[in-house]
């Protein structure tokens, strides 16, 4: 999911950035992954089903309905 891998990213990115910007990057990642958190939560909420990743894509059960030829 994508807060997920915000995560991941910012475990990675941080220990490149001078220390007197650590805390700056820091929260901005963090900010960002809450974000997406909230995002995929309400995704959840509308549709009734958490989303996943298809073909790269973050999708929803609606989504796929009109992938798979079904309105």
């Amino acid at each position: 999911m994508l807060s997920d891998q915000l995560t991941q990213l910012r475990d990675q990115i941080l220990p490149l950035v001078p220390t007197d910007e650590v805390t700056t990057v820091f929260l901005t990642f963090r900010m960002a992954e809450m974000e997406a958190r909230s995002m995929e939560d309400r995704i959840h909420y509308l549709t009734g089903v958490p989303h996943s990743p298809l073909y790269g894509h973050l999708m929803s059960s609606t989504a796929l309905g009109e992938i798979g030829g079904r309105s």
